[in-house]
């Protein structure tokens, strides 16, 4: 990224063309949007694993399976969401 903004530098001081220096920011800019986009979905789904990890970890410990522990589980598992 660092590189990236190194390079656009380089081009304006270049004495390139106003409109070509104009482009490559935008698409650094562009870039740069996309990235943190990425990174927050990828954050997400990080937590989302950890959230999936927790849960069964949860269930294997309250043994989810037996029908008479199904509605303490669900009430535990509801707590644990929210």
């Amino acid at each position: 990224m660092n590189a990236l903004s190194a390079a656009a530098e380089e081009l304006s001081k270049s004495g390139a063309e106003a409109e070509v220096t104009a482009a490559a920011a935008e698409k650094l800019k562009a870039f740069r949007d996309k990235w943190t986009e990425l990174e927050t979905a990828v954050a997400g789904r990080v937590k989302l694993g950890q959230n999936y990890v927790a849960f069964h970890k949860k269930a294997q410990q309250v043994h989810v399976f037996p029908s008479h522990t199904i509605i303490p589980t669900i009430l535990s598992i509801l707590h644990f969401i929210s």
